[in-house]
């Protein structure tokens, strides 16, 4: 019965850490939320000009 126990263990912490992973790469993968959102922030820089109120309002926010 203990024995049962630790594989179950084991395998939910598996399955666990493998969607962990899984949403990592979604927040920080080379295509990513991260990188997409600093590729927007670099945009509106460049359209817009690092003194404009665009940019402005989204300069702050941090990941």
């Amino acid at each position: 019965m203990e024995a049962t126990r630790n594989a179950t263990g084991a395998t939910t912490e598996e399955a666990l850490s493998n969607v962990r992973q899984v949403r990592l790469d979604t927040y920080f993968g080379t295509d990513g939320l991260k990188a997409k959102f600093d590729g927007m922030k670099q945009a509106i820089k460049g359209q817009y000009g690092p003194s404009s109120p665009q940019y402005i309002q989204i300069k702050g926010i941090k990941w």
